[in-house]
């Protein structure tokens, strides 16, 4: 059996700090992306990400707590999207 390989986003975070360990207790190849990681709402730096994971399965905790709406946009739903489509275009057909 191959060792599946995760993605967590917002590694550095609450949730991602208590997941970290379980996946790692379970034997899985875990690629922890925080803040250092890159800024995730850029589409460039969340393909570089997505190239170097090459993920079977992602679990997306990043996002921000605070600033104005254009800063929780970016941080919400612009992490989101440009994760999505990044892990859309690496895995085509599925």
């Amino acid at each position: 059996m191959t060792t599946r390989r995760v993605l967590v986003t917002g590694a550095g975070g609450y949730l991602g700090a208590a997941l970290l360990p379980l996946l790692l207790r379970r034997g899985l190849r875990v690629v922890a992306a925080d803040r250092r990681s890159g800024e995730l709402s850029d589409p460039a730096a969340a393909s570089r990400l997505v190239a170097r994971a090459r993920p079977d399965l992602t679990f997306h905790l990043a996002g921000g707590r605070s600033g104005g709406p254009d800063v929780l946009w970016r941080d919400n739903v612009g992490t989101t999207l440009a994760l999505g489509a990044a892990l859309a275009r690496a895995t085509p057909g599925s």
